[in-house]
């Protein structure tokens, strides 16, 4: 029997992590990528966080503007500071290790940028493509991500078991 095929990535952070941030490149999802490799599909490096509590994948204004994104429609958004109207883009998004995602569907959040550093928030419908671990062993954080879902993590049937 052969193995699933997945794409996966790892990230280790120095300590305990208070926000789970990856490097990520994004394109215009309107445009066709010219290649599965960001570089060679005018992509652009942003810093993104992942979000449990976001159910859609946000974007920065600054994104939109370097980006040129059309907007392809509005919508009203629950956010930390309240209901705003917001703008939705079509993005090509590469996650660690070149994970690629096309054509998925963001929010530009006003002050994403300002109030947390940040140009992304990977939303649950980005999350929910795969699994997503994390540990903090040894007072170490590390997030592993696979897409597509391969399995179950139990963490008490694997106690039970030994």
């Amino acid at each position: 029997m052969n193995a699933p095929k997945y794409s996966a990535f790892t990230s280790a952070y120095s300590g305990i992590a208070r926000q789970l941030r990856s490097n990520v490149f994004i394109s215009d999802g309107l445009l066709k990528p010219s290649q599965e490799d960001p570089e060679k599909s005018s992509a652009k490096e942003y810093v993104a966080i992942w979000d449990t509590g976001a159910s859609m994948t946000s974007i920065s204004r600054r994104v939109v503007s370097e980006l040129a994104l059309h907007e392809i429609a509005r919508n009203m958004t629950n956010t930390a500071a309240g209901e705003t109207e917001t703008t939705i883009h079509r993005i090509h998004l590469w996650l660690p290790d070149r994970i690629m995602i096309q054509k998925c569907l963001a929010s530009c959040i006003p002050g994403l940028t300002d109030i947390l550093g940040i140009d992304m928030l990977i939303g649950m419908d980005i999350i929910s493509k795969g699994d997503i671990t994390i540990s903090n062993y040894q007072g170490k954080t590390v997030l592993s991500f696979r897409m597509p879902s391969v399995g179950i993590t139990d963490y008490v049937k694997e106690s039970e078991s030994s």
